[in-house]
Formats: C-alpha cells, structure tokens, sequence
C-alpha cells in the first residue's frame, strides 16, 4: 500500500507540475492576447482620428468648390460690368464736326 501511496503522490507531483507548467503557458498567452488588444485599441483609435481628419477635409474640399463657383460667378458679373462700362464711354452716333464745335468751343 506504501507503493501505491508513492506512487499516487508522484502522479499528484506530476500533475502538479503540468499544472504548473499550463499555468505559466497561460499566463504567457493571456499577457500576449492584452498585448494583442491594446494594440488593436490603439489601431482603432488613429483609424477614429484618420477618420475625423478625412471629414474635415472632406468639408473643406465642399468649400473650397462652393468658392470657387462664387468665383465663377462674380468673374463673370465683372465681365458684364466691364462691357457696359464700354459701351457707355463709346457714343452710340457719333458727333458731326459741325455739332462738336458748337458745343465745345
């Protein structure tokens, strides 16, 4: 009976130090797997930021294009406005010589 008694503590010690040895193998994995999540919220929160950072330019870009078309538009407003400014500086008939000395001179 002693023998099985030794020999049931040695399966015991065994199994201990298989328990053990998990332990640690799981302790290693559950260190790597936080690892493995901090840098997957890490990831994630400059993706959040990339994201933000393409909508601002995204609404800059919308800006920039309503701009540009008030642009346009006030360009050709000064085109009109400069060819009316033309045409009142150039008579519509022009003045016999006779006329232009009465009234200038």
């Amino acid at each position: 009976m002693i023998t099985c008694f030794g020999c049931f503590r040695l399966q015991k010690e065994e199994d201990l130090d298989i328990c053990s040895v998990d332990n640690v193998s799981l302790t290693q994995e559950n260190k790597k797997l936080k690892d493995q999540l901090n840098e997957a919220a890490r990831e994630a929160r400059l993706v959040r930021s990339l994201k933000d950072e393409l909508d601002i330019f995204k609404e800059r870009a919308a800006k920039a294009d309503r701009m540009e078309a008030e642009l346009e538009l006030a360009k050709h407003k000064l085109e009109e406005l400069d060819y009316f400014r033309q045409r009142l500086e150039v008579p519509l008939f022009p003045l016999s010589p006779l006329i232009h000395k009465n009234h200038c001179g």
